[in-house]
């Protein structure tokens, strides 16, 4: 195997999360390891390429109702044929969102990597019940059938899919955290604590809970601020948090490079997330890594990347439980947290080992490029 072509539609700088991220990470270290790696997305708008080692290639997406997305996929087709012809493909990776593996007709195997907990967490379809999002879960639902393997995050996502999908092969790899970030900027914060959410501002991430848990108890610990970074679909908290008179407490800060990322989570002492679902979060992964107390909702994947109250808290989604929660972690001692943060390092370096899940999944892309 020498060609991977991966698709992608979050590369940064484009608008971005652990998706992007992991990709981005990925493509990198086999670009290193001698192996040519192509990321395609498609975008609206073509935003502004960052200066990658590996080929990045950004396609204009069909601006037509409801059947926009079907155009997507065919047009992605024809790109991957052409490519083909120029630089033959051993393996592509598809991510599951949008199903643009359903309409893949190009003779080479392809992976579907399990990101999108939108569509099927606990064996359930989740949104809109929109034409175009059924379309969308429908092309979806095909492109993990007719996938040469399924690869899985975590044990929790796979069964949450085989109730929905039949998956003739599947492999569950996690994602990873990459040590091949760009150089951390220093920049001026508050000398408060930083209570700190990464992702986007949203009721889908519970940050209506986090940001009500923390205003019932802000006057009790006024050495703290919460900090949310991430791009905001929900302009209400703003609104509130401006009717509190808490505009020097809560700040919002939108999307940040990952360098301001990697610097707010040195700054943080506390990491707290509230999603009603995830698949493997990398913002978790990433918070752990860094040796921060984690506060996350009780769900599924929580339990498999956490051991509650020894490494991190795992927290039922009420803001009852999450005042409880906050009251209990900022009581404790520098020391207690600092040793809670650094068993989370641990497990997670144990776990996630870069170089460990970088191996399997080349060894994945190997077989399968070779059946």
């Amino acid at each position: 195997m020498r060609h991977i072509v991966f698709i992608c539609n979050e590369l940064p700088p484009a608008s971005s999360g652990g998706i992007g991220h992991f990709v981005a990470g990925m493509a990198q270290c086999l670009h290193i390891m001698g192996y040519k790696v192509t990321v395609i997305g498609m975008y609206y708008n073509k935003p502004y390429v960052e200066n990658y080692p590996f080929n990045v290639i950004r396609l204009s997406r069909t601006r037509i109702k409801h059947i926009g997305p079907f155009f997507d996929c065919i047009r992605l087709q024809y790109y991957l044929k052409k490519l083909h012809k120029v630089q033959p493909i051993d393996v592509i990776e598809y991510p599951d969102y949008e199903g643009f593996g359903a309409y893949h007709f190009l003779n080479v195997p392809f992976v579907v990597r399990l990101h999108d907990s939108n569509f099927y967490t606990n064996g359930y379809f989740y949104g809109k019940r929109s034409l175009t999002l059924i379309m969308k879960w429908l092309q979806q639902a095909l492109s993990i059938y007719r996938a040469n393997i399924v690869v899985s995050v975590t044990d929790s996502v796979l069964k949450s899919v085989r109730k929905l999908v039949l998956i003739k092969k599947h492999s569950v790899i996690p994602n990873i955290v990459f040590d091949c970030y760009p150089v951390i900027k220093r920049q001026e914060f508050s000398t408060n604590r930083i209570l700190l959410h990464v992702g986007t501002v949203s009721k889908l991430k519970g940050c209506d809970i986090i940001l009500n848990s923390f205003l019932e108890i802000a006057h009790e610990f006024p050495d703290i601020n919460l900090y949310f970074v991430g791009r905001i679909h929900y302009y209400e908290l703003i609104e509130k948090v401006e009717k509190a008179s808490m505009i020097n407490r809560v700040v919002f800060l939108g999307e940040r490079s990952r360098s301001e990322v990697n610097e707010l989570l040195a700054r943080a002492s506390v990491c707290i997330f509230a999603s009603e679902r995830e698949n493997m979060p990398l913002a978790w992964i990433e918070a752990m890594n860094m040796a921060k107390v984690l506060i996350v909702p009780n769900i599924p994947v929580a339990t498999e990347l956490v051991k509650n109250t020894i490494d991190g808290f795992i927290v039922n989604r009420t803001i009852k439980d999450y005042i409880d929660s906050l009251r209990y972690i900022f009581n404790l001692s520098s020391i207690d947290l600092a040793t809670i943060g650094l068993k989370a390092k641990a497990s997670v370096s144990e776990k996630y080992d870069m170089n460990s899940v970088v191996m399997k999944n080349i060894e994945l892309w190997s077989a399968i490029s070779k059946s």
